[in-house]
């Protein structure tokens, strides 16, 4: 018969004097919480309670966990330029993940603002009515696929007060030769706009992004955008499958020194 610990059967109850041993078990309390995200998924629903501050904390947290996702909704940034059709590509991510496309130049559409001709739009409105977007969905504990925004650090600011911070930034590149020759052939996704329209639109993408985009450095995955449309959807559907890095402490190395007889394997292993 296999010997039971202390403690854990009738014959041998535990005693108010007996001190539990986690030093013993923090190797299997560790592997526990790792494998199950136990540290996102607390770091995700003290985020909910800071940020949301609701009435009811005990039920607001309940629903956070009804999600189909317990470490938080989706939230997903894909950038790009001009003519890598980027918008059909947000929206079948979308449509793969169960998320909520979120378009700021379909807003402003909606709005009655017409940004086929203009080499940047109203920068605040656009925001504006995507936050308003954005708030929309997360009262509904839903995930989204934010579509070419933020654009700028000026944009960026808006979904920073909002303390939204994407799982994924994915970010579409490809040559400005590439895109002119789309329009060109007459595969430019959206309205055709002029080539002097078209470059000023490429110029600011290419100076506004990176700063856009400073604060989720840790988070951006280039995909190459010159490719066939299915392979390109796979490759980002691959980057939005991976895992985000744990928030929980990281495990100590384990590393295994070999060598021969007289190489002063014991020596480097002390260093």
């Amino acid at each position: 018969m296999v010997a039971m610990g202390k403690g854990t059967s009738l014959g041998d109850p535990v005693t108010v004097e007996q001190v539990p041993d986690l030093v013993a078990s923090r190797h299997d309390i560790d592997e526990y919480l790792n494998a199950n995200r136990a540290y996102d998924m607390f770091d995700f629903l003290l985020k909910e309670l800071i940020t949301r501050q609701p009435a009811d904390p005990l039920q607001h947290l309940l629903d956070c966990l009804q999600t189909p996702h317990p470490t938080g909704p989706l939230k997903i940034v894909v950038a790009g330029p001009p003519g890598v059709n980027r918008r059909a590509l947000a929206k079948s991510i979308a449509e793969t993940f169960g998320l909520e496309h979120i378009s700021a130049g379909d807003l402003l559409g909606e709005a009655g603002v017409d940004t086929a001709d203009c080499v940047m739009a109203d920068e605040e409105r656009a925001a504006k009515l995507v936050v308003q977007k954005v708030k929309e969905v997360s009262s509904k504990m839903e995930g989204y696929v934010l579509d070419g925004f933020p654009r700028t650090r000026f944009q960026a600011t808006f979904l920073k007060e909002e303390s939204v911070v994407p799982a994924h930034v994915i970010v579409l590149k490809a040559s400005a030769e590439f895109i002119h020759r789309q329009q060109e052939e007459g595969t430019f996704e959206g309205k055709r706009v002029s080539a002097q329209v078209l470059e000023q639109k490429l110029h600011l993408f290419s100076g506004h992004t990176s700063a856009a985009l400073e604060a989720y450095q840790d988070r951006v995955t280039f995909v190459d955008a010159e490719g066939h449309p299915g392979d390109i959807l796979d490759e980002m559907a691959r980057v939005v499958r991976k895992l985000p890095r744990s928030r929980g402490p990281q495990p100590l190395p384990r590393v295994v020194l070999l060598g021969p007889p007289g190489v002063g394997a014991s020596e480097h292993a002390a260093r």
